[in-house]
């Protein structure tokens, strides 16, 4: 009975969840809009940006640390954009202004907190004003979208508690060969 009682607590320990993206984030829309002729035009960009950007990476996988769970939150940025041509070059108007238009990208992020988060509390500004200026910097340094990004706004939803491991992906929770390798080490030890 001892045997069994040790089998299921290395068990439950070699298969534990808390799994999270840690500081991990993906990008799950990407648009531009403008007005054209008195009306609202908005064009889907996600095409755009690549796939490994619109997935969380394996390499941001952590285990939460005791007391603590996975949650999930979601980040809108919108910004002003210069339209520019096939040149690159800004386009105006019939006036001779720049023309701009309102860029929106909304991400997914998921960090470990301590378990008894209120989810239900708005997400804090200082989380939000660290996504504001990374991404300004972000754009700022980038070869394609200096100079034509400017007045980024970020707001932020709130936490989502994480369902046991279900922000992880399956494939991105444990390799199959150290499950393997557990389950061979668990079944030795429980029949000797």
């Amino acid at each position: 009975m001892l045997k069994l009682t040790i089998f299921c607590a290395l068990f439950v320990a070699a298969t534990a969840t808390g799994k999270c993206y840690n500081g991990g984030s993906k990008i799950s829309a990407f648009s531009i809009s403008n007005t054209v002729e008195g009306k609202e035009v908005v064009t889907n960009l996600i095409s755009m940006i690549t796939a490994s950007d619109q997935a969380f990476s394996k390499s941001d996988v952590k285990t939460c640390a005791e007391g603590e769970a996975c949650f999930q939150y979601s980040v809108t940025a919108t910004s002003d954009v210069v339209v520019v041509d096939d040149k690159g070059e800004p386009t105006k108007d019939g006036e001779g202004a720049v023309i701009k238009a309102v860029g929106t990208i909304d991400l997914k992020s998921q960090v470990c907190l301590p378990a008894d988060t209120d989810v239900e509390a708005d997400m804090t500004d200082a989380v939000c004003d660290l996504w504001e200026a990374g991404l300004t910097k972000s754009f700022a340094e980038d070869e394609e979208t200096k100079g034509i990004v400017s007045n980024v706004k970020a707001k932020c939803g709130k936490y989502v508690k994480c369902d046991g491991d279900k922000c992880v992906l399956e494939a991105d929770r444990s390799s199959a060969a150290t499950f393997g390798l557990t389950a061979i080490f668990l079944t030795f030890f429980y029949l000797f």
